[in-house]
């Protein structure tokens, strides 16, 4: 847990933890479980988790962020000493587990996202655990899923399917516990929202259009396993184009596992449930065609833990003094991917928290009462602005949903000319007249823009001010290109509340 504070100093949250925490924020602050206070529209994707985040902000107050980070560390610790003592017997070599799953670089990186993420892992872990052991557990795991995410039914179903290999009638009983998750999560959306469904499922859906064609899903599944592969363990310019290498050596690594537990019943149940959550559930994304990052992160840190077992169970058999140097490799392979993930960290934290949040700052220090935010990125602007806010993709706005579903090729300009947002924030793609998500203005609509709204603020990226080394801006991947405009309405907004 110590290791990582370094990280929490670099402020790297996810993006999207942002609409989350404002959503949970606003119920402990307002009670209202809402992205705006003034709708019943959450933002926040996991139920349980958001819940989690307003019981923090009610206990700590100002302090929640740092209380979210420490609580989700706790959930990863945790769920890596689960996953050790489900695939080691007690002793030094589940002790080496577990300390390498903790310290694993996916493991960190969720530990202080500020995402569901370490919730999810957590209950996966709890499920993995239960399975031929304490049926009681892997129970609570598999109903805790689906109010974790929606789409973490997918894991329920794979561990359910691993269940019946050892146990038909308890697997009956996971199913009961994963259904029973999924009804409670449907009555809640509806008490919440007045929607069956999560709204940002909806949003998805209707922004990002994902194209299900046969070549579109090869195409995807391609990136996923092999050129852009999720189990390339930092995501640097260094790493990314030997992603094919990291396939392989994975790959190596599952089969090394199988091998090492092919005549323990249970144990290779266990590493089986593991091994179809790390293919299975990225190649569902794929299928979906709407693809995060952080949706792979489960599968990629699984992974990890795999291979640490692979290496750790090798090492155990091999006996001293061969087994120090395999033990010594582990570690000094994860000294460099830690380092790796924090350097990249930083980069993140000095982009999202040194820049992106300063725009919403910004946006707060001219805001007046009922003054209102139009833009896409919906999470750190939204945060630190601090007013209600239309976000393009809709993910918590329903005016926007009914904007798009109304004429999902011709919404932009309508919504701004019904609504009239006070600030409209926008990337360099503007300058072109086109929107991040690719709508082209028609010229009456360039004409309108122009006579209603001003140029107030320009933010531009600084790659200089994380580095002046040219060569680590490039294996950092940061450029100069990144920009933020900040419109204002012009107009009278006298009569709007």
């Amino acid at each position: 847990m110590l290791v990582r504070v370094p990280y929490f100093l670099t402020h790297h949250i996810q993006e999207d933890a942002y609409i989350a925490f404002r959503t949970a924020f606003n119920l402990a602050d307002h009670g209202v479980y809402s992205f705006n206070v003034d709708e019943h529209a959450p933002g926040a994707t996991s139920l349980l988790f958001g819940f989690l985040e307003a019981g923090l902000r009610l206990i700590f107050g100002g302090w929640a962020i740092g209380a979210i980070l420490i609580a989700s560390t706790i959930m990863v610790v945790g769920a890596a000493w689960l996953l050790a003592a489900a695939l080691m017997p007690p002793g030094r070599w589940r002790a080496w587990l577990w300390a390498a799953a903790a310290l694993m670089p996916t493991g960190l990186l969720i530990s202080y996202s500020g995402m569901e993420t370490a919730l999810l892992v957590a209950a996966v872990a709890l499920a993995v655990y239960g399975l031929g052991k304490d049926w009681r557990w892997t129970w609570v795991g598999l109903f805790l899923l689906p109010l974790i995410r929606v789409d973490a039914i997918a894991f329920g179903l794979i561990i359910i399917a691993a269940a019946i290999v050892i146990d038909w009638r308890r697997a009956l009983v996971g199913l009961g516990a994963l259904t029973a998750g999924y009804v409670v999560l449907l009555a809640s959306n509806y008490a919440l929202s007045g929607e069956l469904l999560s709204r940002t499922m909806t949003a998805k859906e209707v922004s990002f259009h994902p194209d299900r064609s046969i070549g579109a899903i090869l195409a995807r599944l391609i990136k996923m396993f092999l050129t852009g592969s999720f189990l390339v363990p930092v995501e640097t310019t260094v790493l990314m184009p030997i992603s094919p290498l990291f396939a392989l050596l994975f790959a190596a690594g599952m089969a090394v596992a199988l091998w090492f537990v092919r005549g323990e019943r249970f144990l290779l149940v266990r590493v089986g449930a593991m091994i179809a959550a790390i293919v299975l559930v990225p190649a569902a994304y794929a299928l979906g065609g709407v693809l995060f990052s952080w949706y792979e992160w489960p599968s990629a840190w699984l992974a990890q833990v795999l291979m640490a077992f692979a290496l750790i169970r090798w090492a155990a058999t091999v006996g001293p003094p061969a087994s120090r140097w395999v033990l010594a490799a582990l570690g000094l392979g994860l000294v460099v991917l830690d380092l790796a993930r924090l350097v990249v960290s930083y980069n993140v934290g000095a982009h999202e928290y040194r820049y992106r949040a300063d725009v919403g700052r910004f946006i707060a220090g001219l805001a007046r009462r009922g003054d209102t935010l139009f833009l896409e990125p919906a999470g750190y602007i939204p945060f630190y602005a601090g007013i209600k806010t239309f976000d393009e993709v809709g993910l918590a706005s329903p005016e926007i949903l009914r904007f798009k579903e109304r004429d999902p090729n011709d919404w932009w300009g309508p919504f701004l000319r019904e609504k009239h947002p006070t600030f409209v924030v926008q990337r360099q793609d503007f300058r072109h007249h086109q929107t991040y998500d690719g709508y082209h203005f028609t010229p009456a609509e360039i004409a309108w823009f122009e006579r209603n709204y001003e140029l107030v603020r320009e933010f531009k990226f600084d790659p200089t001010v994380i580095t002046d080394i040219g060569l680590a801006r490039r294996m950092l991947g940061l450029s100069h290109d990144d920009e933020y405009l900040v419109f204002r309405y012009r107009g009278d907004r006298s009569g709007q509340s």
